[in-house]
């Protein structure tokens, strides 16, 4: 949990299992004082606290006031994912609360996680205070790469990229645009290059090649960029990147793209 606090967010199970445990004990000692009957008391309490906080956190999720993303994929949210909407609307009546607990790769931040607690008159404990307190990179954005960005979200809008599935089919296709449109690769090295977008890692200095070119030809292959369009294609894309919950200005984006043209000495052809 520290790798997540440290990115400004927090599992959800993580968040949720804590409210409970902390919750069962205060709701424990209030009803007991004899402190061998609180320990039977808590784990009742437990049981009951985190059946309440689970159909809670599902109905706020449904309803778009919880947004829920996913560790390995910070930027874009998840709330539309069926995975997730298929747990929102499992039946955990006979379940544990372990096993009616999300997925550990799903996250929410903390400003957001704060908001909610709010929203559902839960007092705010003092380690989420510190947390956020304590937060160097609250934002989603800050200390991401922005050829990074922009090749997640190009993948994403362009060719359907899911961030958060262990299996993607287009792969192929944007290797098979990456050979149309500059020196081309394979899907090996594309999808080495969106793994290492999807976890925020940036590439070394000296080695933007691969990158760029993909980049290039995704803004060739699925925006019809040319340099007579750069201000228009550059504006078309921070739009459709936005829409993914990646915040990428016109101006960075057209810089990357001019200078994959640069770095690949490749003149791009006019499309009709």
């Amino acid at each position: 949990m520290r790798r997540a606090l440290a990115k400004g967010v927090i599992p959800l199970k993580s968040l949720l299992q804590i409210l409970a445990s902390e919750e069962a004990i205060e709701a424990a000692k209030r009803g007991e004082l004899n402190i061998r009957k609180i320990r039977k008391r808590v784990d009742l309490e437990h049981y009951e606290v985190s059946k309440c906080l689970l159909g809670n956190a599902k109905r706020a999720i449904l309803a778009g006031r919880l947004i829920v993303r996913t560790l390995t994929a910070p930027h874009p949210m998840v709330n539309e994912v069926h995975g997730v909407q298929a747990w929102c609307k499992q039946n955990d009546t006979l379940l544990t609360p372990d096993e009616a607990a999300p997925h550990g790769r799903i996250v929410v931040s903390l400003d957001e996680a704060i908001s909610w607690l709010k929203s559902e008159g839960i007092p705010l404990p003092a380690w989420l205070k510190a947390s956020k307190a304590e937060t160097r990179n609250p934002s989603w954005q800050q200390g991401h790469h922005p050829l990074m960005q922009l090749l997640l979200g190009m993948a994403q809008a362009g060719y359907g990229f899911d961030p958060a599935a262990s299996r993607n089919n287009c792969m192929g296709d944007i290797s098979k645009a990456v050979g149309r449109h500059t020196n081309g690769c394979d899907q090996d090295t594309v999808r080495k290059w969106l793994h290492r977008a999807t976890q925020g890692i940036p590439p070394k200095p000296g080695r933007q090649e691969a990158p760029l070119a993909i980049a290039l030809a995704m803004a060739m292959d699925c925006w019809r960029y040319t340099q007579s369009s750069a201000d228009k294609v550059a504006a078309e894309i921070s739009a459709d990147l936005a829409s993914k919950e990646i915040d990428l200005p016109p101006e960075p984006i057209k810089a990357l793209l001019i200078e994959a043209e640069q770095t690949l000495h490749r003149a791009i052809p006019r499309k009709t």
